[in-house]
């Protein structure tokens, strides 16, 4: 059993409907800890809760007691109501599955996110808490590792779009001795992703193709100027290039 609720403006009159299997003490309790700690799901609620301020939010038990099989029903049709009448502070549909969010509502919550808006506006999270970030993630496969055609060819296009004309954010920019130092150690000991793999041929003739007729810019050459490779970085390049011309000869030969 559970109940179908509303989170009230007073001021305005907009309402935010949920369900709950729990006492809607204790849902409402949850609501408001999550929305005097700026961290609800909600961000349109979590403004308004921000600007009116929470002496002006009212808590209502609207039905009480039902099914819970029909706790999703009873909820969508309290939203829809909501957004026809009096304002609704709902970003999706209702109910806990095949939710989807309208056009409206992906803007609204665009628009909730930008700029000032952000609650990560300005800030940077403490070292410890990155430190656990880092931790928490480590070991994790990203969800998009290996997979092909996650994005529709119009997605593609729109996101290629989108960063046309901008500069990248590392443009200019040089990571000091410590990141490379960081960089160096986490990666040694791993197998390079392209060992033993060759450049096809097609593609060698694009990448030809794409740099013909074109040289450094006078920043990258001036970047360049009086530097050399480090005798230690020499001697790898050759024995690379040993060890390449050496399994190249043992192939012809077989």
């Amino acid at each position: 059993m559970g109940a179908i609720y509303t989170i009230k403006n007073v001021i305005n009159g907009k309402a935010y409907a949920g369900q709950t299997v729990s006492a809607c003490a204790t849902r409402w309790s949850q609501h408001r800890s999550a929305l005097n700690n700026g961290i609800h799901q909600n961000n349109y609620l979590q403004n308004a809760w921000n600007k009116y301020g929470a002496e002006n939010f009212q808590f209502i038990a609207n039905i009480e007691n039902i099914a819970d099989d029909y706790l999703n029903l009873f909820e969508r049709l309290l939203i829809v109501y909501y957004r026809y009448t009096v304002g609704c502070y709902n970003l999706d549909s209702g109910g806990n599955k095949n939710k989807y969010l309208s056009p409206e509502t992906v803007e609204k919550m665009s628009e909730s996110r930008m700029g000032s808006k952000n609650h990560m506006y300005g800030k940077h999270h403490p070292k410890e808490v990155r430190e656990r970030l880092s931790e928490a993630h480590k070991g994790q496969i990203p969800w998009n590792k290996g997979k092909t055609g996650v994005y529709r060819p119009e997605t593609l296009r729109e996101m290629s779009e989108a960063h046309k004309g901008q500069t990248s954010w590392n443009k200019g920019k040089h990571p000091s001795p410590g990141t490379l130092k960081k960089q160096s150690e986490a990666h040694k000991g791993q197998i390079g992703w392209n060992k033993g793999k060759r450049t096809p041929e097609d593609v060698k003739k694009k990448i030809s193709k794409t740099l013909k007729g074109k040289h450094p810019s006078p920043e990258a050459l001036k970047h360049m100027r009086g530097k050399h490779r480090s005798p230690k970085a020499l001697q790898h390049i050759r024995e690379g290039q040993q060890r390449r011309r050496t399994k190249e000869k043992i192939e012809k030969e077989n």
